[in-house]
This record gives structure tokens, C-alpha cells and sequence, in this order.
């Protein structure tokens, strides 16, 4: 499963969920950190989870599946409920120092079962590098803000 993953990375199709992308923006690991990771067999950080934190490993299918189904059928398979995958674009905004991120049209594999979204690696790469580069927005918008505490 490992050499699956790491050809994936020397073939371009690296994939990241949505939490993911958004993790490696918050963190400032960029694309090809993580690929120099999976291919050098380096660890860029395993932290100890604590009540309410995350764990974020790198996780592989089950020993043996990939003889149960086709490469190209868990390309298109959610990892999250194993729902069929389609290419969509899709919005996706993320608060990042101080600002909220909104990009349109960025184009991802959904799936129609749980809604989880899948950004390919180049993708990836573009987003980052458009945070870090603060790139000129193409446009701005307005959003209403509402304090949750004035709500209850």
C-alpha cells in the first residue's frame, strides 16, 4: 500500500480531503513538504492527540482490498462512506490569518453520498501558493458575521 502511495506522488495523483488541504494551510506545510515526506519516509510532525484534538496519520486501506476492487473503482470510492466519487467544482473558504479565504470554481471529486470533497495535489499547490503569495483577489465580498453568543 505504501509503493501504491508513493507512485501515486511520482504520478501526480496525490489526493487531499478537504481537511487535509485546510490543515496544511493552518500549519504552513507546504505541498511539496508532503510529498518529499511520503517519498523520503519522513515524519513532518505525529503529534499526541489531547482531549478535543485531532490525530492526523496518513492512513491506508485495509490489507487486501485493492484485490477486492479495481485501482480505477477506489479512485473513485469515498474513503470516508465508499460512495462513487464525481468531479465537481466546487467553493472553498478557509479563515486564514485573520481573513476569510474564498475560492470559486476549484475543481474537486465529491462524494454524492457524504459530500466529503477530494483536491488533487497540483490543486493543492495552487491554493497554498495563493495564500502565501497573498495573491490580488479577483473580487471582494460582503458576510454577514453573527456572534453565536448573541444568538442563544
Amino acid at each position: 500500500m505504501i509503493r501504491d502511495i508513493i507512485k501515486a506522488v511520482f504520478n501526480g495523483r496525490l489526493e487531499y480531503s478537504e481537511h487535509a488541504l485546510s490543515q496544511s494551510i493552518h500549519r504552513d506545510i507546504s505541498n511539496q513538504e508532503v510529498k518529499q515526506a511520503i517519498i523520503g519516509g519522513k515524519i513532518i510532525e505525529l503529534p499526541s492527540p489531547a482531549v478535543g484534538e485531532s490525530d492526523h496519520r496518513l492512513r491506508a486501506q485495509p490489507a487486501g482490498m485493492d484485490r477486492l476492487r479495481s485501482k480505477a473503482e477506489l479512485r473513485m470510492t469515498c474513503h470516508v462512506c465508499g460512495g462513487r466519487l464525481e468531479d465537481k467544482l466546487v467553493t472553498y473558504t478557509i479563515e486564514h490569518g485573520g481573513q476569510l479565504h474564498v475560492f470559486e470554481n476549484v475543481p474537486a471529486r465529491v462524494c454524492r453520498q457524504c459530500g466529503e470533497r477530494y483536491f488533487a495535489d497540483d490543486t493543492v499547490g495552487k491554493v497554498q501558493g495563493a495564500i502565501r503569495q497573498e495573491r490580488e483577489p479577483d473580487r471582494f465580498i460582503q458576510a454577514p458575521v453573527i456572534d453565536y453568543r448573541s444568538i442563544v
